[in-house]
This record gives C-alpha cells, structure tokens and sequence, in this order.
C-alpha cells in the first residue's frame, strides 16, 4: 500500500501555499495530524484501514511528503494549516487527531482557535509540555528532559542532525532516569558505538529494545533503528 492508491488533492492555505492532503471514505471526519516525518506516504496503510470506519483527511504538513517548503514552517503554522482545511472542506463536528508532533500541532490549534469545529480531539503520546521544569515533571523521557537538555538538542540540530538522530536514538532504546541519564557526548561514530555496547551489554537494565514500541538492531555492522510511531505507525531510518 503506497499513496499512489489515495487522490492526492490540494487545498490553499490562509498564506497562499499549496498544501497536499488525500481525502478518502465517508462519515464523520477525522483529521490526522501525522508525527515529525510522517508523510501521506508512510501512513498509507492506516488510512487505507480507516477508510472503512469513517471519512479520513490526512495532510502532508508542510516540508514533508508531497508538500514543498514554503513560507512559514512550525507547529503552529500547521495548525493554522489544519484550520484552513476545514474551511476549505466545510467540515463540521471534526475529530481531529494528532500523533507526536501532530499532537502539538492539535495543542496549537486549540490554543490559537479554541474548539469550534471540533467534536472531540485524539491525543497520542505526546506531553503538552516536553520541558520539566518547576512542579511539572511530566514532559520527556519520563520526567528526565530538563531545559538544559532542550537548549543543547536545539544547538544539535542547527550544527550537527547526525549527531542529534543518534542522541535521540540512545534516548529512545534505553532507560532514561537520573541513574541512566542521556549523554550528550561523543562524536557520532562513539555515539553510535555506545548504542550497540548498550545493546549487547547482558547486564544492561530497563526496557529491552527488542521486545517493545522500540527495536534496535545490526544490520552488516551497522546500527539500524526503527522507531514505530504507536501501533498506527511504521519504521523509519534515520541517516
């Protein structure tokens, strides 16, 4: 199942960018909200499933899948994208439904529009606060994420992704507590050679990757992460 099995259409949002979304079933609408790097593509085997049960809407944000990178980008601009859609459809009484990222973007919405429009919305995992700071300690990596952590993942991400895609890999396969507390140091290759000594340590504790929402492995001697996005998502690879 690919999204050439989906018409691809386009609607124009407030800015005058040319978003892509597919529009598939009847019902009820439900507007999902992919997570970070999720495209029309990778979700295509749960819209092809949802089809039956209801009338599916599914964008490619901006940046993403068959959407080109044009003016604004960011969680709030996509929940002003959202807000165009259903505009632009006439839909009433829209069960809109955000996956990580999208879920921030569902937060965004909310914020900038309150509920008008909305029947109910679907939140999956994702925190309305990543950042755990004073009485709140339920944002990321269980309480662990503190704004020193955030700082340095934003400088990451500027000047080294490769890097960051690692940090968030050893994040993600093994526990994180104030006892396994993420590291930001090493270069990539150490990075990446931390994960496997990690992996094959028979003493390690927590979480097995193996057996669990994450799975590592080695594939020709290198690392292979797949991170499935909840039980509707699919693997990705990171570079």
């Amino acid at each position: 199942m690919n999204c050439s099995a989906f018409q691809i259409k386009t609607f124009k949002a407030y800015d005058g960018a040319e978003i892509h979304y597919v529009d598939v079933g009847s019902g009820q609408p439900m507007i999902y909200v992919c997570g970070f790097g999720s495209t029309i593509a990778s979700q295509a085997p749960f819209i092809d499933a949802m089809r039956s049960r209801g009338r599916i809407i599914v964008l490619d944000q901006r940046a993403f899948g068959t959407t080109p990178a044009t003016g604004e980008m960011g969680v709030h601009q996509s929940a002003r994208d959202v807000k165009a859609l259903m505009e632009a459809l006439e839909l009433p009484h829209v069960v809109l439904y955000g996956y990580s990222m999208g879920a921030a973007v569902t937060f965004s919405y909310i914020s900038q529009f309150g509920t008008a429009g909305l029947s109910k919305i679907i939140l999956g995992d994702m925190s309305p606060k990543l950042i755990n700071e004073g009485d709140w300690a339920l944002g990321l990596y269980q309480g662990h994420y503190t704004r020193s952590m955030y700082e340095k993942d934003l400088e990451l991400i500027r000047t080294d992704y490769k890097r960051f895609a690692l940090i968030v890999a050893e994040g993600l396969l093994f526990q994180n507590s104030p006892q396994h507390a993420r590291n930001f140091t090493g270069t990539a290759d150490e990075i990446r050679a931390r994960i496997l000594n990690k992996r094959n340590d028979p003493h390690r504790t927590g979480p097995d990757p193996g057996h669990g929402r994450y799975h590592g492995g080695t594939y020709g001697g290198q690392l292979r992460v797949l991170v499935h996005h909840g039980r509707f998502g699919f693997p990705h690879r990171p570079a």
